[in-house]
């Protein structure tokens, strides 16, 4: 009786010690219970965000830039995690930063095209319809000129993104 009490402790009893010393590890390893809180990194540069990251034992990874006018160019537009979060020290903070100079597009071929075509090609390509002025010619509705900014524009030529033709 006594060796089988024996025989059924010894197991259970390595197997609790065995469960402890791996939740212990565990513990320590995902360092449970530190966390730092991320900063609010908006409208900074790229390394003012480093440094004040660098501080808190976080990383920068820039994963995308997007031009806008209304930013000052090389600032912080997004991040993730966003500002207040509580996370592991030694993560990466995934930005967003507001490109340097605006995206250029080269100036699509728009002579020929029906109007509804070229206001669609205008559109995809993240360009906007100036100003429509109609002029006699056989073909209704066809556009006969392209011009950015009162000026004839050759297909081809590189337009800033966001331009009105």
């Amino acid at each position: 009786m006594r060796r089988t009490l024996i025989a059924l402790l010894v197991p259970l009893l390595v197997a609790a010690l065995l469960l402890l010393a791996g939740w212990s590890w565990l513990r320590s390893y995902t360092r449970h219970g530190t966390h730092v809180r991320v900063p609010d990194l908006s409208g900074l540069t790229l390394q003012e965000a480093t440094e004040k990251l660098g501080k808190r034992d976080l990383f920068v990874e820039v994963i995308d830039s997007v031009h806008s006018d209304e930013r000052p160019k090389g600032t912080v537009v997004e991040q993730d995690p966003v500002a207040g979060a509580e996370v592991k020290p030694d993560r990466k903070v995934y930005l967003v930063m507001n490109a340097m100079q605006p995206q250029m597009i080269d100036m699509p071929d728009l002579v020929d095209m029906s109007k509804r075509q070229a206001i669609s090609v205008l559109e995809i390509l993240g360009l906007r319809v100036a100003e429509l002025r109609y002029e006699p010619d056989p073909c209704v509705d066809c556009v006969i000129e392209q011009l950015y900014r009162e000026q004839p524009i050759a297909a081809d030529a590189k337009v800033r993104k966001g331009e009105a033709i």
